[in-house]
């Protein structure tokens, strides 16, 4: 079955995300050594190997501090070089490194360490921001690859966040929109406007048009978190000079943390938070941090003003009025912290403003399902050329149904209605013989749908029935299940066997779930759908 990976490759953070084919679902976020994100970072010894990998890497960075890397992914293309206590490294070599170690992980979690390059059926798009040049994205597709990730495509980052509220419902195309994407991310801000078009049936027609793309390369989450680092070192009546690298990187991670208990404060109504930090090593006790709303902005006050630079750069280009923006998305793990929505409302007060609980999630989410859409639109333009090729032998074109540009659905019988209604051509023609003991012979039905589009149907039919078999979205059901898994069947969903077979209890360590006569009940259903 086809499989979608997203890969959000982060300044600071990568996540990865997950969908199947046909799936109704949002995709599910790949985790990596237990996290849902990863610290882009990593250690290497003069072999490069990988010693440390993640928020490992960088906890530890106090050891060796020459030989951990962090900070290379926008350097991509520059010619930058970073140096270790042996040797150098390009930002594309490190890069290298980390993916092709983040691909194992994945390897060895998801896919019972197959090697991935070799799995035919996975497909992959990894995200970069809106303004890089077609050297940077081939450049980031080509490491992709070479990591070992198979079929990549690179795709801007603000698409998969678009395609992401698109999916869930919560971004609504009655007419063409400008969209507005800030990501406020660890190490940058990125920002586009984009014009999205709707086709008739409210999908997105073509893909977005980027109309401006700036940012702030040097500023993100993690200036703030080394602002209030270097205010709590004074506090305590110390210098950033004379401090320990141990106790800096101690308090800048508190300092994080501080960060955010602030903003859940400020929403609950408080204005002030305390921290206990429980050991610095240059004083061998726990240090009490606080830190009030008014102090906070008045530390990171030039920060705080800086983020809107980017919005009127790219006013300027579109030279667009602000009430020409019709929607605003938040992106980026910062993006939830309060100042960062305060400063958006009030640059747009008239625009609504879209914002993720988990806004670290988004993007890698949003790749994922551009991906799949990329291929379905693909796949169906492949049908299509083949079927207008096949028109004169077939004697009529046979509507191609597009599952890219559907709406996000309910689970209904009506959609299964409506994509039998592909095969306008069907009479009778052949008999399929059923693996049953009993042999029996299913109905004459003609072979006008291609080898892809019934595949494509066998992997819907065989989705439902894991939906009814595990109750996902739906009220459990065996019988519904096999229903569609005898469909899935029908159309050659080589999987669906065995999940026929563990229904029915066949096998040494299986148990009857669904009665012989549900099973004869089941499958006349499914043939009488199938005809």
């Amino acid at each position: 079955m086809k499989t979608f990976l997203g890969i959000d490759f982060g300044t600071t953070q990568t996540s990865v995300s997950m969908i199947r084919a046909g799936s109704t679902y949002e995709p599910e976020i790949v985790e990596i050594d237990g996290k849902k994100t990863v610290d882009t970072a990593l250690r290497l010894d003069a072999e490069d190997n990988v010693l440390l990998f993640g928020h490992s890497a960088l906890e530890r960075i106090h050891e060796t501090p020459e030989d951990t890397f962090y900070n290379f992914k926008p350097a991509i293309g520059s010619g930058d070089i970073f140096t270790s206590s042996c040797k150098e490294y390009s930002p594309e070599t490190l890069s290298l490194i980390f993916l092709k170690h983040l691909r194992q992980k994945i390897e060895k979690k998801y896919f019972n360490v197959a090697d991935l390059s070799k799995v035919t059926d996975l497909h992959c798009t990894i995200g970069c921001p809106a303004a890089w040049n077609e050297k940077q994205r081939g450049d980031l597709a080509e490491l992709a690859e070479k990591a070992g990730f198979p079929n990549v495509s690179c795709c801007d980052e603000p698409f998969g966040v678009i395609y992401y509220y698109h999916f869930r419902g919560d971004l609504h195309l009655t007419k063409a929109q400008n969209i507005l994407v800030y990501d406020f991310g660890g190490g940058t801000t990125d920002l586009a406007i984009e014009e999205v078009t709707p086709s008739p049936d409210g999908s997105i027609l073509g893909g977005p048009r980027v109309l401006a793309a700036t940012g702030i390369p040097d500023l993100g989450g993690k200036d703030f978190d080394e602002k209030l680092r270097d205010h709590f070192i004074e506090d305590m009546g110390e210098t950033t000079a004379t401090f320990g690298d141990k106790d800096s990187r101690i308090l800048e991670h508190h300092a994080k943390l501080i960060k955010e208990m602030l903003s859940i404060s400020i929403e609950d109504g408080v204005n002030s938070v305390e921290k206990v930090v429980p050991m610095l090593f240059s004083r061998r006790s726990s240090h009490r941090l606080s830190l009030t709303k008014n102090e906070f902005e008045r530390i990171c006050g030039p920060f705080i003003e800086r983020m809107e630079e980017p919005v009127y750069d790219a006013l300027k280009i579109t030279a667009f009025e602000k009430s020409q923006v019709d929607n605003i998305i938040l992106a980026g793990g910062s993006s939830r912290l309060y100042y960062v929505k305060n400063k958006i409302k009030a640059l747009f007060p008239e625009s609504d403003i879209l914002v993720s609980l988990n806004p670290v999630e988004v993007i890698a989410k949003g790749l994922a399902l551009y991906g799949r859409s990329l291929f379905e639109t693909t796949h169906t333009r492949r049908v299509v050329k083949k079927r207008e090729e096949d028109i004169d032998s077939v004697g009529q074109e046979t509507p191609v149904h597009d599952r890219a540009a559907e709406p996000k659905r309910k689970f209904s019988w009506k959609w299964l209605t409506a994509a039998a209604m592909i095969a306008i051509a069907i009479t009778v023609v052949f008999f399929v013989n059923h693996r049953q003991a009993s042999q029996e012979q299913l109905p004459e039905v003609q072979e006008v749908l291609s080898p892809e589009a019934r595949a494509l149907l066998g992997d819907e039919y065989f989705d439902l029935g894991i939906n009814y078999k595990e109750g996902n979205g739906v009220t459990q059901d065996n019988e519904e299940a096999y229903v569609n898994f005898y469909l899935a069947y029908l159309y050659e969903n080589t999987q669906s066997k065995k999940e026929m077979d563990i229904l029915e209890g066949k096998g040494i360590f299986n148990f009857r779930k669904i009665s012989k006569e549900q099973v004869e009940r089941a499958q006349r259903k499914a043939i009488e759908m199938y005809k």
